[in-house]
């Protein structure tokens, strides 16, 4: 279920990739958040929503904090041995867990079995790639377009699994007890906004507004709402010639 991360545009959007940049290390920064922070008096991981339409830039976010930081991070604590190749640590690491629906269901012979059971395939999907003790973060794309082509697809015949659903992704993070990020859209974050156990535990709320090279000022509203929540002190400027989109 791996994905690469979208690439940045030519130099003549230089100015929009370097504001760009930043607010992807503002969101990273929340990911980095959730991973140490300590849980809550009831002892429950954290979640968090990042919520966003098609194409807001979201998935290329997740992408570029699990391949590229949380792969430096692995190999700086050593959890590899040294010289391990890069590829087979984005291939096998299970540290941040990042579960894409939208490629599940990209192929037919997944997508029928996730589309009748959302439920069931969101649990095996977390048994198969989680391990206890090891993954600090699950980051969990699109399912809100699973149980919306479930739904258009099926319609009453999969209501209960459907609601069988909603109940087991609002409980996702006490459940696999460990920190989770809903990436979706507007609607999915409205629907787990309503579950009071979830509101128990939701800490971040991050609106992915589209960061790409034509909208600047909805990337420069992004980075100003970052300042006012202090969730982390980010200025605008040339890209750490080391990092890497």
């Amino acid at each position: 279920m791996s994905k690469k991360s979208q690439k940045g545009s030519g130099g003549r959007n230089a100015p929009i990739r370097r504001t760009t940049w930043a607010v992807k290390l503002a969101v990273h920064s929340v990911f980095d958040d959730m991973r140490r922070q300590l849980a809550p008096e009831s002892g429950d991981p954290h979640c968090a929503t990042v919520t966003g339409m098609p194409q807001s830039g979201r998935s290329a976010i997740v992408a570029s904090y699990v391949l590229n930081h949380v792969v430096d991070d692995i190999i700086a604590r050593g959890l590899y041995p040294a010289g391990t190749d890069r590829k087979e640590i984005e291939r096998t690491q299970t540290v941040a867990v990042d579960i894409c629906v939208p490629e599940v269901l990209a192929s037919k012979a997944l997508a029928v079995n996730a589309l009748s059971r959302p439920a069931e395939f969101l649990r095996r999907a977390c048994t198969s790639l989680m391990q206890r003790g090891t993954t600090e973060l699950l980051l969990l794309e699109g399912f809100d377009e699973l149980l919306q082509r479930a739904q258009d697809q099926r319609g009453a015949a999969v209501a209960l699994e459907i609601a069988i659903a909603h109940q087991a992704v609002t409980a996702l993070a006490r459940t696999v007890e460990t920190p989770v990020v809903h990436v979706g859209g507007p609607n999915f974050r409205n629907l787990l906004s309503r579950a009071a156990d979830f509101r128990q535990i939701w800490r971040w709320e991050v609106d992915v507004f589209n960061i790409g090279p034509d909208l600047r000022a909805n990337t420069e509203y992004m980075l100003a709402r970052f300042r006012d929540l202090r969730i982390v002190n980010v200025e605008v400027g040339p890209r750490p010639a080391a990092a890497r989109q």
